[in-house]
């Protein structure tokens, strides 16, 4: 039962993604295990008071996992 990389982004008005558009941009950048399986979309990301981006949070946001 290991982790799955995911992306979750906050996106600019009007902007639109796709997983292929962020494997694409992130190829080179990352290693290849890096590279998310699925992205997300979110309204913010959670932030503490001292603007730390709350991963843990972060997760609970996202939908759960179902492996096939």
């Amino acid at each position: 039962m290991g982790e799955h990389v995911v992306a979750a982004l906050v996106l600019e008005p009007g902007a639109s993604v796709d997983l292929a558009a962020v494997r694409e941009w992130l190829h080179g950048r990352v290693s290849r295990y890096a590279l998310p399986r699925a992205v997300h979309v979110l309204e913010e990301l959670p932030r503490s008071q001292l603007g730390k981006v709350l991963r843990r949070r972060v997760r609970e946001l996202l939908p759960p996992r179902h492996d096939g």
